[in-house]
């Protein structure tokens, strides 16, 4: 019995990593650990303003 059996998602994984295996050609891209990083921060400041901008609360705060 496949332990993913009737799991979509992981189905799919299962499946793809399977024509990894018969693919010769298989590059890969990393992406140095500064870049991720960058993005997360990215990703976090931008939240938050969003957040700060939406809320009600600290008015006299946002003056300044």
């Amino acid at each position: 019995m496949k332990a993913h059996a009737g799991i979509y998602d992981n189905e799919t994984a299962d499946r793809i990593a399977k024509e990894a295996t018969q693919n010769y050609y298989v590059t890969y891209s990393r992406t140095p650990k500064s870049a991720i990083e960058k993005d997360t921060r990215k990703g976090s400041i931008r939240r938050w303003r969003s957040r700060w901008e939406e809320t009600t609360k600290g008015v006299i705060t946002k003056e300044f």
